[in-house]
């Protein structure tokens, strides 16, 4: 467009007219301006497709900020659910293992439900079983008379080692519990998005209290599992969504350089700068690798 040709648009109306320009192209009134009052020259085709390109291979860059903006937000959302997965496997672990206890002591007790009480409390119940103190957490089972055990105190004294066994991997359940909660609140804690900082500060429930709890404070500053899971998501559908509009981009990069020709590209390159025509340059080379394929391949330019 120029002046000649907005004159001629701008006056064809009979009651009105409405002038609409794309905001990527005129950033603002002044650039529409410029446009439309410029001396009239014919134009090239060649320069509305560089302008295209340069539109175009802006677009990029911005698009590629933004992809690198939305990894950097959605990479310690993913470590932080890896570790809440982690966490909730120890969580499994520890009941899985705490059932192979008290199976094991039902085979040894009399009364498994107040031994195995016992047993969870004691960190040294392995080594005083270890040490043939069995019996400090509860009666076995069977009868043993002037000496001799019955079978089933016999069975019971058997099943011993294997409920030692089992309470040591109780134990080890325990441990990797403790370090999977401190792993991901380690990971939440980390986490600085808009999305999960939203919620109210915490107040202390005790008006009694001469100030807030710092650990009630803390905990009130980690998000919740669904806090992360859905910030997490979203990021996920920003990330996709952008990486679905650079390969647009792309295209219409490549489209771009189709229409002007590898003359035309490289005189535009070398007003570009080197950041904003390193894409234009791959996609260059990709036009050119597609057209030599299907030279090779007979189909012709």
């Amino acid at each position: 467009m120029n002046r000649h040709d907005a004159g001629i648009v701008l006056t064809r109306h009979r009651d009105r007219v409405d002038l609409f320009a794309d905001r990527e192209t005129f950033p603002s009134r002044e650039h529409l301006d410029k446009a439309l009052a410029r001396a009239g020259h014919k134009d090239l085709a060649g320069d509305y497709a560089a302008a295209e390109l340069r539109r175009t291979t802006a677009r990029l860059q911005d698009l590629a900020a933004k992809i690198r903006s939305a990894t950097l937000e959605e990479r310690p959302l993913g470590k932080a659910l890896a570790a809440l997965q982690d966490l909730n496997g120890a969580r499994l672990r520890v009941v899985g293992a705490r059932r192979d206890v008290a199976q094991a002591a039902g085979r040894v007790y009399a009364d498994p439900a107040q031994a195995l009480r016992s047993l969870l409390r004691d960190s040294q119940a392995p080594a005083r079983l270890r040490q043939g103190e069995a019996r400090l957490y509860g009666d076995l089972q069977g009868r043993a008379i002037l000496g001799a055990s019955n079978r089933e105190r016999t069975k019971a004294i058997h099943g011993v080692p294997s409920l030692t066994g089992r309470l040591d991997a109780y134990q080890r359940a325990i441990a990797g519990l403790q370090a999977a909660k401190q792993a991901f609140r380690a990971q939440a804690q980390q986490l600085t998005g808009p999305s999960l900082l939203s919620q109210p500060p915490a107040r202390t429930a005790d008006r009694t209290l001469p100030g807030p709890d710092p650990t009630r404070a803390l905990r009130s500053r980690i998000p919740t599992p669904a806090q992360i899971k859905h910030a997490q998501a979203r990021a996920t559908a920003t990330l996709r969504t952008l990486e679905q509009a650079s390969r647009a981009a792309h295209d219409a990069i490549e489209t771009a350089i189709g229409r002007m020709g590898k003359p035309a590209v490289d005189s535009a390159l070398l007003l570009l700068p080197p950041k904003v025509a390193l894409p234009v340059i791959l996609a260059e080379r990709a036009v050119a690798h597609a057209v030599d394929r299907s030279l090779d391949l007979g189909l012709g330019r």
